[in-house]
């Protein structure tokens, strides 16, 4: 799995510690999932304003499904974000499933966030795991979980 590497930079002692984009740097490669690897993903991060808003896309190769919501023995597709310096400011917003609560095709989930109080100027990581079950009509894979990371840049106000 690739991993790719976005750059985000923001000022750091803005009123009420909202973060503010002064640089980005983004080239996401668009993932191609295989019959043997039957899912890939992107991982990306946006900003308006004064938050920001992280997307990630996950490819579902032809003829195979992700389980959105579902009970044993199935294993529902779950989003975890580890970053100390960024903090979510909602609910994780995830694709709308099919009739059978089934995730095709390209999906995306968003996470709205902010940066934390306590974020000290310099170089920061974000890692996302999304653990999921991918299954075909003959077989299903066994759960597995994929590490995006990407990194954001907090500089003190006046520095830039």
């Amino acid at each position: 799995m690739r991993h790719s590497l976005i750059t985000f930079v923001f000022l750091a002692g803005c009123a009420a510690r909202h973060p503010q984009v002064i640089s980005t740097q983004y080239a996401p490669e668009v993932p191609t999932p295989t019959a043997d690897n039957p899912v890939a993903a992107t991982l990306w991060l946006t900003t308006a304003r004064d938050a920001l808003e992280l997307h990630l896309q996950l490819h579902i190769a032809p003829g195979h499904h992700l389980y959105a919501n579902t009970s044993a023995p199935f294993t529902p597709t779950t989003v975890h974000l580890t970053s100390p310096d960024l903090l979510p400011t909602g609910p994780l917003q995830s694709p709308i499933p099919d009739a059978q609560g089934h995730l095709t095709g390209v999906v995306e989930f968003r996470q709205q966030l902010r940066l934390a109080p306590t974020a000290a100027p310099g170089t920061h990581d974000l890692a996302c795991d999304v653990t999921f079950q991918a299954c075909n009509p003959e077989l299903c894979w066994p759960p597995r979980t994929l590490t995006l990371k990407t990194s954001f840049t907090v500089i003190e106000k006046g520095s830039s």
